[in-house]
């Protein structure tokens, strides 16, 4: 019975967690179906749509055989334009459905090699599909019976770089260079993982925080995959997915590989590091016996920076997003690196000489999107003023006079060069892109004549280009196979700077006006964003084992070099067949095709009196404007029904959630038989209206809330404890949150504030309590640096005489009674009296007012991203904090004595199930 529900508490789980804005409630949204597939697409995508039919049912034809498994039904797919981002999705519960980002990728971040980003994400995001839904023997019963609950699902329980292995693996073509399994910029991330040392199996099923973060998950899923089918066979994999498919106990791995090859999953593994040492150990050697040229380390924090500039006094600028810091402009002087100014994660820099910084960077916008906009910093101050609002703009450059701006525009997939003023206002376009044309990088030269960027086409991929401002027309500077992007002028000539692969690392080159090319860099893992100044010095940024870091390099190697030729065969593969498939008109979209629940699971709850039946079910339509998850069922003992429903609608602004219920709780005696049904009638309304961005974010509240207590049932001689009770308020709440949560923290927010202020009333709602409650509540986290965090807090409640009082006490700060309105994001806790002070016995003091204030010094022992393989169990991270904890409560605050607590806590990030 126990076992029942956890499940069912999980499946629900799986919906509403997510919870909160998907898609922005004014997007008029209409379908299209083909033989296999739905795609669901607003305005402005329909061309898009057409295509991803197209492809996907050539995807389909191409890897059903492979994986040897049919759907059932069709596979939905959204098209979403509502970020600047090239990313998507799968899932297979509650039904098959894909989101695909139709943003194409426009820097080197391992998905620059592909033949077309809706082909490669559609073909990626389907072997998930494929691989997810597959079950074979007792699996396949279970969905037969229960529907589509997760143990019907074998492979989800396979750790997550298993799934982005096989999905990273199928999406490869070596022989035509696509795909991250044969990527140079996976190459030098292996190739510095093999140079440090391979991680263990162990790790890397946890890895998220240490490098290459999630990218692990990539990076060694696919070689592993590609070791698995050198050492085995080509037809390893489809053996491993046709007995995992069958296999009824979840995570039972090593079992897999011990029938499957014989071994377990650490002898594998150990063979998988000899694997990469022989692969990776002879270019580690080769470079290093040539003479690596990679320059001084200026920084060494590791994670990510790019948009490396220098002014003429000397300042180098660059952002950087660190994992326990955040994202910073950084300016390096006087021999180190400080912090200019906060930033979003993803920003990028153009620096001129008097007219300053000019930043690019994403935030919020609808409070659904996430868009780039433009920026201009003071590099003194560190003052930044907004010049554009959801204008999509990825690049940005200064013209030479800096009374102008050239801008990258994304939007639906394609790019177009804008030219602004000052101000941000449109000027004039100077340039669409048509047929997927992807620009990466921007900036302008000396004589104002050319725009620079790296320029990826269908059929020659990626080159530098120059672009005629008088004749709007484009000129190769490059034409050859290699990825070649982050090109910069140098100086006041038309020399170009830029990064490209060479023998399997990406190097920095240099092509003078003369059309020769000179390379500048021998480095063991990669060079980018390259800056050569007018002394000849160059700049760049440079992957390391720990992530990427600013390096100097005063004596380029200025080595002569002869590029290869272009090969067009290279980008001959399309997986869009040429043949036409039957596609259905455009209708509107309608959620009742997607919303009813695809599975079901029972509950028993059996008692020496009678016993409690009941089945669970959630859903949501493919949108999510329709999230829902209930339990009804019947108890024997009382003779009545019981439910318990949540409902959330994201189709408006505001959000609408809805909760009701009718549940009965069991008391039992110490001899463990029934006495007592304490009944539970709860039905609960709020609206939400958020006001979001990356740093900021309010949101308002309005709710409703009405719960009665009564029992239901209860043994003979036995007599209840507690009466009927019934409390009905109405709450209203403002809350500004400005916490910064970085992935490298202490369990907790990093820096930034939450304060609340709630209002509550029962007057005149029939309730047991008819008082009016004010309720302020703060937080502050100051960020030390090294992992540290001063965690501040403040509690202050007011109530009149007819409130529910307050209570301090305890440890566990009171969850206000189990409500669905605290699961969303930005959600609240209504009708909370329970506070926690630390050192006394629950609810200690009591009283119609509370005054509480807590500091915690915060800090991490370890990060220690190592587990089992089974069970999967891991220990993600060890921190500790001081406390110091002081309340006050009663009906005078200013004459109630104040208790104090103080003491040291240990914990621990436990991580369950990979």
């Amino acid at each position: 019975m126990i076992r029942l529900a956890i499940l069912g508490l999980m499946l629900a789980w799986q919906t509403w967690a997510y919870a909160g804005i998907y898609h922005a409630p004014d997007l008029v949204w209409q379908t299209r179906e083909s033989t296999h597939f739905r795609v669901h697409f607003y305005g402005g995508e329909h061309k898009l749509a057409i295509q991803a039919l197209h492809v996907a049912e050539s995807v389909y034809e191409r890897l059903t055989p492979i994986l040897d498994w049919y759907p059932e039904g069709k596979t939905d797919m959204i098209l979403s334009d509502e970020m600047d981002m090239s990313n998507g999705f799968a899932l297979p519960i509650p039904s098959n459905r894909m989101t695909l980002f139709v943003s194409r990728p426009h820097d080197v971040n391992s998905l620059e090699d592909h033949a077309g980003w809706l082909e490669t994400l559609i073909l990626h995001e389907f072997v998930h599909i494929l691989h997810l839904d597959k079950a074979r023997g007792g699996p396949r019963n279970i969905r037969r019976v229960f529907g589509r609950i997760l143990l019907a699902f074998p492979n989800l329980f396979m750790p997550a770089w298993m799934h982005e292995g096989l999905a990273t693996y199928l999406e490869t073509d070596r022989k035509l260079g696509i795909g991250r399994g044969q990527s140079t910029y996976f190459q030098m991330l292996m190739r510095l993982e093999v140079a440090a040392g391979v991680k263990p199996v162990q790790q890397i099923n946890l890895l998220r925080t240490i490098w290459p973060l999630p990218t692990s998950r990539y990076l060694y899923g696919v070689y592993f995959e590609q070791f698995l089918v050198d050492t085995y066979g080509a037809d390893i994999l489809g053996k491993l997915l046709d007995m995992y498919s069958d296999n009824w106990l979840p995570y039972s791995i090593n079992d897999l590989y011990r029938e499957a090859v014989g071994k377990d999953m650490n002898q594998i593994w150990a063979d998988f590091t000899r694997y990469l040492q022989a692969e990776f150990q002879p270019q580690i050697s080769h470079v290093k016996q040539q003479g690596i040229v990679s320059g001084q380390a200026l920084t060494h924090s590791g994670d990510f920076k790019r948009s490396l500039i220098q002014a003429e006094d000397g300042r180098i600028f660059f952002v950087s997003d660190h994992l326990a810091q955040g994202s910073f402009l950084r300016v390096w002087q006087h021999g180190k690196s400080m912090k200019l100014a906060r930033l979003n994660p993803g920003a990028k820099l153009d620096w001129h000489e008097q007219a300053g910084l000019l930043v690019t960077q994403p935030d919020i916008c609808e409070q659904v999107h996430l868009y780039h906009d433009l920026y201009r910093l003071d590099a003194d101050s560190g003052t930044m003023t907004r010049l554009t609002h959801c204008q999509r703009y990825i690049f940005a450059t200064w013209s030479p006079d800096g009374t102008k701006i050239a801008a990258v525009r994304n939007e639906r997939g394609q790019h177009a060069i804008h030219l602004l003023d000052a101000q941000g206002r449109l000027l004039e376009v100077l340039w669409r892109g048509e047929h997927d044309e992807t620009l990466s990088g921007l900036d302008w030269s000396e004589d104002g004549q050319w725009l620079l960027s790296s320029v990826w086409r269908q059929d020659t991929g990626w080159d530098v280009e120059r672009f005629d401002m008088v004749r709007h027309a484009w000129h190769k500077l490059t034409d050859n196979t290699a990825v070649e992007t982050h090109a910069r002028f140098v100086g006041d000539s038309l020399d170009v700077v830029y990064t490209a692969e060479s023998s399997g690392a990406y190097q920095v080159f240099r092509k003078r006006a003369d059309g020769g090319v000179e390379r500048l860099t021998r480095v063991l893992g990669g060079a980018f964003s390259p800056f050569l100044n007018r002394q000849g010095m160059l700049l760049s940024i440079q992957a390391t084992a720990n992530g990427f870091d600013v390096y100097r390099l005063r004596s380029p190697l200025h080595e002569p070099v002869l590029l290869p030729a272009s090969d067009a065969k290279r980008f001959a593969y399309r997986p869009l067949a040429k043949r036409e498939r039957a596609i259905s008109e455009a209708a509107p979209y309608s959620a009742w095709k997607s919303v009813w629940p695809t599975s079901w699971l029972p509950n028993a709850l059996i008692t020496n009196q009678g016993v409690e039946l009941g089945a669970f079910v959630f859903g949501s339509d493919v949108l999510q404007r329709h999230s829902y998850q209930m339990y009804a069922g019947y108890q024997s003992v009382s003779a009545s029904p019981v439910f318990r429903a949540d409902y959330l609608y994201d189709g408006w602004y505001p959000s609408l959630l809805l909760h009701a219920e009718r549940i009965q709780a069991p008391d039992w005696n110490q001899q463990g038989n029934l006495i007592n049904l304490a009944e539970t009638r709860r039905l609960d309304g709020a609206l939400i209206f958020p006001w979001l961005h990356l740093q900021s974010r309010w949101t308002w509240h309005l709710a409703l809330s009405h719960v009665a207590t009564s029992n239901a049932w209860h043994a003979a001689g036995y007599m209840p404890a507690q009466s009927d009770f019934q409390d009905t308020l109405l709450g209203a709440a403002v809350v500004h949150d400005t916490r910064q949560v970085y992935p490298r923290g202490i369990s907790s927010a990093s820096d930034g504030h939450r304060l609340t202020l709630l209002w509550e009333s029962g007057k005149g709602l029939g309730g047991s309590y008819t008082g009016h409650v004010l309720v302020l509540s703060g937080r502050q986290y100051v960020d030390l640096g090294a992992e540290r965090v001063l965690a501040l807090r403040l509690e202050a409640g007011f109530g009149d005489a007819n409130s529910r009082p307050f209570t301090l006490g305890g440890n566990q700060q009171e969850a206000a009674t189990p409500n669905p309105l605290t699961n969303i994001p930005a959600g609240m806790s209504w009708n909370q009296r329970r506070y926690s002070l630390r050192g006394y016995a629950d609810a200690a003091l009591s009283g119609q007012d509370m005054l509480l204030l807590s500091g915690e010094y915060r800090f991490a022992l370890a990060h220690v991203e190592k587990g089992l393989m089974a069970p999967p169990v891991g220990l993600d991270s060890v921190f500790a904090q001081v406390f110091v904890d002081a309340g006050r409560a009663g009906d005078a605050l200013v004459s109630e004595k104040t208790y104090i607590g103080m003491g040291l806590e240990l914990g621990a990030d436990l991580v369950l199930l990979y």
